[in-house]
């Protein structure tokens, strides 16, 4: 099997900038993409904090693309099955279409978010339906919104989208929360924040943009009408890793642990984007995990031929 350099798993914004890098230093990388390349890009439906660019995410993806178009970087279209470390310190990457032998491998798979759909979200194609709140707060400053969820992410993001959008709906759908009480009573304590539970989301509509959100009390059956211009989900999501076996590389949220150059626990093994135990998931972060974990691939090659 021939030995390869460096593999890059993913081409989201993370993956793309780790292979532009090492291929401008003359390292060509093997990368693998299993969808289309940009990943979560291609669904946002408008991007304004990213410097030098305001648009669609699709937009985005494909200025990305021709860059990666530019460098010659190939990109294969294989879903990755398994990665292994080997007794020589190489990686074997197995896929739905053969083997692979590496040297040094970056992750960047991303993660995988809970499904929901909203009832009626057809009728406005989705718009004003979000699942990040440092994106897509500043949309709606001083409109109404909601949130459905009760994690700790779900109780502080209200908290935060509370501070730019009036009023703000928490919809919880049990009458607990997954979060510390500390924030649970920071959040009941704002003036602009009203909180159902327990409720479910049974209706929506809008033509535009969402503009009415029905919710339903779980043990009354009593309906309400909410007028939103805004609805942020935080139901949860899951690391895409399933393909890492019994590496022992996640953190106790299930996301790969990594130091400040992208360095996993495993020599050889980086991550970045999305997937790794960050404290900001936006594509300027992802951006610039890629940059840091190409350098940090290529110094590690540097040093196994020493």
């Amino acid at each position: 099997m021939e030995l390869n350099k460096v593999a890059i798993i993913g081409m989201g914004p993370s993956g793309i900038t780790a292979a532009i890098y090492l291929k401008r230093s003359g390292i060509t990388p093997v990368c693998f993409e299993q969808n289309d390349i940009g990943g979560k890009l291609n669904i946002l439906k408008e991007i304004e904090n990213y410097p030098g660019y305001i648009g669609d995410g699709k937009g985005l993806s494909e200025k990305f693309i021709e860059q990666i178009k530019h460098f010659d970087i190939d990109v294969k279209k294989e879903a990755v099955q398994s990665i292994n470390k080997n007794p020589d310190n190489t990686f074997t990457i197995k896929t739905d279409a053969g083997s692979y032998l590496f040297q040094a491998v970056i992750i960047a798979t991303g993660i995988r978010e809970k499904p929901f759909k909203v009832p009626g979200s057809e009728a406005y194609f989705e718009n004003g339906i979000s699942r990040c709140a440092e994106c897509d707060a500043n949309f709606h400053k001083n409109r109404p919104v909601a949130v459905i969820g009760n994690s700790q992410e779900a109780i502080k993001d209200t908290i935060y989208l509370a501070s730019i959008c009036s009023p703000v709906y928490l919809i919880n759908s049990t009458s607990e929360y997954k979060a510390n009480q500390e924030e649970v009573e920071k959040l009941k304590a704002l003036s602009n924040v009203t909180i159902y539970n327990p409720y479910k989301i049974v209706g929506s509509s809008g033509q535009r943009l969402i503009s009415k959100l029905v919710i339903e009390n779980v043990e009354t059956k009593e309906q309400k009408t909410l007028d939103v211009e805004g609805l942020f989900i935080f139901l949860g999501a899951t690391p895409m890793t399933e393909f890492l076996g019994y590496m022992d590389i996640l953190d106790e949220k299930g996301n790969i642990a990594v130091d400040e150059h992208m360095k996993t626990r495993v020599d050889g093994l980086f991550a970045i984007g999305d997937i790794r135990n960050a404290v900001l998931r936006q594509v300027i972060t992802a951006v610039s995990d890629g940059g840091v974990a190409a350098v940090s691939a290529r110094n590690y090659l540097n040093s196994l031929k020493k």
